[in-house]
């Protein structure tokens, strides 16, 4: 089963089993098995499933703070079990935690700049060109105007 929570994502086949528990039969109204997990440092969660009348009347995937997995951990499978699976849980967080690297800033650079050609302003070109093709425009308008003034006479 995988189950999305915010940005971690749970999954059954990638995280660690630890232990479960089945309480009545499989079928009964009332029964169900739950299942412990382990995906991380101090990162615990429940798959259950049940009966109608159970607490997991389908299945169910439930995260857990340290207190409820330890409160279940003790309940379902003794302390001594409870204190093997929590030292391990301190002692990969510990070897986690020294293996992690010290991270040194580099010095900052100043990002390279680009020198280009300078550009004239866009507004200057467009009229520039407007005020070439009126010229173009009004100078062939006067030679038609010539034309047709000539061949009327």
């Amino acid at each position: 089963m995988q189950l999305k929570v915010g940005r971690k994502i749970y999954d059954t086949e990638k995280a660690e089993y630890i232990g479960d528990q089945t309480v009545g039969y499989f079928g009964a109204e009332y029964g169900f098995c739950e299942t412990l997990y382990r995906k991380g440092k101090d990162d615990f969660f429940i798959v259950g499933l049940g009966g109608s009348a159970s607490p997991y009347p389908e299945e169910t995937l439930a995260v857990l703070d340290m207190e409820a997995t330890e409160e279940w951990l003790r309940r379902v499978l003794g302390d001594e079990r409870a204190e093997e699976v929590l030292e391990r849980n301190r002692s990969q967080a510990a070897a986690a935690a020294e293996k992690k690297p010290v991270v040194k800033k580099a010095a900052t650079k100043k990002p390279a700049v680009k020198k280009t050609a300078e550009k004239k302003p866009v507004a200057k070109k467009t009229a520039e060109k407007s005020a070439a093709k009126a010229e173009t425009k009004s100078s062939s308008a006067k030679s038609a105007t010539k034309k047709s003034t000539k061949k009327s006479k």
